[in-house]
């Protein structure tokens, strides 16, 4: 599977798995009974090259060290969208006691780190029903986007507006976000942007913005946009139309030299929705 590039190993104390961490981003865990593949996990932004699993019955959880920065994390195998990092850099070394009952990380600074495993599985617990909770009220408002293939490319425009959803908005109050980025120090990436648009309290006036968009691309800005240096036309595009709508509802933006600069990230992030960039 891996042409021997094996970062780091770890063995589980009861159930006889071993882990094998690769340089390719890959958990491998084989049964060490018959030496067949148990579990594959695909690690999407990191590699581990320390680990270690957590005891914990019906799951399979390992704790390990990323690449730069050295951040610590915890994976639940079974259930692979589940990421808990509970620390964010710095980390170097990982050892668990044999009663598996703390985990302590030795940092490049010289500290020690002392963990309850049991905290930690409960905080990565909570976390899956924080997921299980949003993915259930996002569930329910995709059937609004279940219509014939005519409304599809407005639908998509409108994606986000899901957030605008009560039983969004209740679910994503500004003190139970502080709550889950107090505890987690991040939101889970699938939902990052819905949340922020409910933290901004975006006015999704729809009908203003397709009003702007009708009035087309101001002669000042067709000119400057000639100097904007994107490879990718959708990209270039989009900055343009956002440009423009600006343009239109504060004419002094035509005129801006550093417009283009502050509009391309969120351009960028928000490809998919030219409503929530505006």
């Amino acid at each position: 599977h891996i042409d021997g590039m094996i970062l780091a190993y770890c063995c589980h104390p009861d159930n006889g798995l071993v882990c094998l961490s690769t340089a390719d981003g890959f958990l491998l865990l084989i049964n060490t009974c018959t030496f067949e593949l148990a579990y594959i996990c695909r690690l999407k932004d990191f590699i581990l090259r320390e680990c270690v699993f957590l005891k914990q019955q019906n799951e399979v959880l390992i704790c390990g060290v990323t690449g730069d920065p050295g951040q610590v994390v915890i994976l639940n195998c079974l259930k692979k969208d589940i990421i808990l990092r509970i620390q964010l850099e710095k980390a170097r070394i990982l050892n668990i006691s044999k009663d598996s009952r703390f985990l302590t990380v030795f940092n490049e600074t010289g500290e020690m780190n002392l963990w309850s495993t049991s905290q930690i599985c409960s905080s990565l617990k909570s976390q899956e029903e924080c997921m299980r909770s949003l993915q259930a009220v996002f569930q329910q408002n995709k059937s609004v986007l279940l219509v014939g293939p005519s409304l599809y490319r407005k639908r998509t425009i409108m994606a986000e507006e899901e957030c605008l959803h009560e039983d969004v908005r209740k679910l994503l109050n500004r003190d139970r976000l502080l709550g889950i980025l107090r505890e987690f120090h991040w939101f889970p990436q699938k939902y990052r942007v819905i949340i922020w648009c409910a933290l901004l309290q975006l006015p999704y006036n729809r009908s203003e913005y397709f009003q702007l968009l009708k009035m087309g691309t101001p002669t000042m800005v067709k000119q400057r946009a000639k100097q904007i240096q994107i490879r990718d036309g959708t990209l270039r595009n989009a900055l343009v139309r956002a440009w423009s709508c600006l343009a239109h509802w504060c004419p002094v933006f035509a005129h801006s030299k550093f417009l283009p600069n502050l509009l391309f990230p969120f351009v960028k992030l928000l490809q998919r929705n030219a409503l929530v960039t505006f």
